[in-house]
């Protein structure tokens, strides 16, 4: 399957259930495949801010 469709299809899923934690998790990947590090305190950050 190709990785927008995917992307596009678990943020969708994220998005019916509600689920802040899939929206999070969709953006740690898209930041891992843009070769950005993150922190444990940026993703604290990250979090608290959803």
């Amino acid at each position: 399957m190709d990785k927008a469709m995917w992307r596009a299809s678990s943020m969708n899923r994220g998005e019916e259930a509600g689920g802040r934690t899939v929206g999070v998790f969709s953006v740690i990947v898209l930041a891992q495949e843009m070769n950005v590090s993150i922190s444990r305190g940026d993703l604290w950050v990250m979090l608290k801010s959803f």
